[in-house]
């Protein structure tokens, strides 16, 4: 019916792919570049739709891989997470201390979607990017406490039950997944690792939280620091003067 010469002015099988699947694809309609591409299977379709909007060398090291920090260990260690306005899940950027996370929608139906394209992704595809995206998120939100953080952010749109079930969907769809030597978020991860590794980025994080938490924190801090300013020059000013 899709490719019958009577069927005219049906709308491409491609389009009625993109317009049924816009949910999982979060576009109005497939791009150019999949429509344009030799689609062998509907996941195919949507696993194209999912390709980054920029291109990355393969990542290739032989050094023993660390797992991502969490977002509260993230958070601890002075990074910012903030919603990013890409469509594509894989735009993931990290810059001066601000991790930006396109939005991730997670309903009833996302499993059992992403399940399908990551199992299609691995039988057929040589880079496999939601596989390498939900292993990223799977270490990103280790524990309920992450999956509230990141839905206080915006990151995740949540239209389960609870922060939970959040966590429990991610860590199905992430957990003992083989990573290959071309894992996408290589580069981002190791950025990430080094920032929580020096300790003065914790420090800073530190000192915000417990300091800089409201005006009237703030107000008592300088007070404090002008009243112990003030009792160092009394002190040095009564050893001149006995001097």
């Amino acid at each position: 019916m899709a490719f019958n010469v009577h069927q005219q002015h049906m709308l491409e099988l491609l389009e009625l792919v993109g317009s049924f699947f816009k949910m999982v694809t979060r576009r109005e309609k497939l791009p150019e570049s999949v429509m344009e591409s030799e689609v062998k299977h509907f996941l195919h379709a949507i696993s194209l739709s999912f390709l980054p909007s920029v291109s990355k060398a393969s990542n290739q090291s032989n050094e023993k891989w660390k797992f991502t920090p969490s977002a509260t260990e993230l958070v601890a260690a002075g990074v910012k997470l903030r919603r990013g306005e890409s469509k594509c899940l894989l735009d993931i950027k990290f810059e001066n201390g601000v991790l930006n996370i396109p939005y991730l929608v997670l309903d009833d139906d996302t499993e059992q979607y992403f399940r399908n394209i990551m199992a299609f992704e691995q039988c057929y595809c040589i880079n496999r990017y939601l596989t390498d995206y939900m292993d990223f998120m799977h270490h990103l939100v280790d524990i309920p406490g992450d999956a509230e953080l990141m839905i206080d952010k915006g990151i995740i749109e949540n239209w389960l039950s609870n922060k939970e079930a959040v966590a429990r969907v991610i860590s199905t769809l992430g957990k003992e997944n083989i990573l290959l030597s071309n894992y996408y978020f290589y580069s981002l991860n190791d950025e990430l690792i080094k920032h929580c590794q020096r300790p003065h980025n914790k420090w800073k994080a530190t000192f915000k939280r417990d300091y800089c938490s409201s005006p009237w924190v703030v107000i008592s801090v300088i007070a404090a620091g002008v009243l112990l300013l003030l009792t160092i020059a009394q002190t040095l000013f009564s050893a001149l003067s006995l001097a």
